[in-house]
């Protein structure tokens, strides 16, 4: 590491001590308040005001893929996969650096973005999708 370089930061506190914590009536529920954003947001393009026409505008395309996402798969096949994303977070943490952890999450689970109103009803979801973002918006 050359002088002045800062040390890569580990993948930790994520997890910490929380339980995975999702349950199947918190699946059923983000997928019916995910239909409901989506249909406050289409409704929104022919609101008179323009700036919420413009603000729908930027907002569907990633309700469109929450939707998708939470309807991609049965609600059973969801649990399951988010307990993967959550025992794959685990089992990273204070093994890798933050970078190479949030890259093999994704690499492992394409769709975790499209998850996140799922995922954020759980301490452990709302931080690894703010990392995940925060990570994607450094890319960019």
């Amino acid at each position: 590491m050359e002088k002045g370089d800062k040390a890569p930061r580990i993948f930790n506190g994520i997890i910490k001590d929380d339980a995975f914590g999702i349950s199947m009536d918190e699946v059923t529920a983000s997928i019916k308040e995910t239909r409901k954003n989506l249909e406050d947001w289409t409704g929104a393009l022919s609101d008179p005001d323009e700036k919420m026409q413009r603000a729908a505008q930027r907002a569907l395309p990633n309700v469109e893929k929450e939707v998708s996402g939470l309807t991609s798969m049965s609600e059973e096949e969801i649990l399951a996969y988010v307990e993967r994303i959550y025992r794959k977070a685990k089992e990273l943490e204070g093994e890798a650096s933050e970078d190479a952890a949030i890259d093999e999450i994704n690499k492992e689970f394409p769709f975790l973005l499209s998850l996140y109103p799922l995922l954020r009803k759980s301490t452990w979801g709302y931080r690894l999708g703010q990392m995940v973002i925060a990570k994607s918006v450094r890319s960019q």
